[in-house]
This record gives structure tokens, sequence and C-alpha cells, in this order.
């Protein structure tokens, strides 16, 4: 079993420029700290453990909600919910 209940993959577009990379990569920096979300691998985001019952649904829910407002830099952005199973796709 899984750590964790949720899980963003947020892979950047290997298209942007330095000045795209860097301002998308502060909001990240910024959604991180905001909600408690760390980086795990290369493009996969969860919540900071530790992760008591369902406790990561809103961070979680949150920063992929957060960084689809800037989808257009990302070439795959999605949302899962391993314990149902189900991905939510933005990009």
């Amino acid at each position: 079993m899984n750590d964790y209940n949720y899980k963003v993959i947020a892979k950047l577009r290997e298209d942007l420029s330095y000045n795209e990379r860097q301002f998308i990569g502060e909001k990240i920096e910024s959604l991180k700290q905001k909600m408690n979300i760390v980086k795990m691998g290369n493009d996969t985001y969860c919540k900071a453990q530790p992760i008591v019952n369902y406790d990561d649904f809103g961070p979680v829910g949150f920063f992929f909600v957060e960084l689809g407002e800037f989808k257009e830099y990302f070439s795959k952005l999605e949302y899962y919910n391993m314990w149902r199973g189900e991905v939510d796709v933005a990009v």
C-alpha cells in the first residue's frame, strides 16, 4: 500500500523558455510550501508525511487546482486518487 492517498503528476513542457521555467518553478515552490507538499521523484507531488487517514485530500487537491491555472506550462498535469483508482487529467 502507498504512504499517500492522492498524488499529482506535473511535468513541465520541454520547450519552456528560461523565464517561463523560472516563473512556474516559483509558483510550484510557493504552493508546495503553502500546502505542505513534497516532490517525490521527477514529477510526482504528495502531501508531506505524516498522513493521517485521508488528510492529504485537501492539500493535494488544492495543489492540483492551483497548478491547473497555469496548465499551459505543463505537458502532463494529472491528479490521482489512489484509493479509488481514479485520475483527473488537466493536460
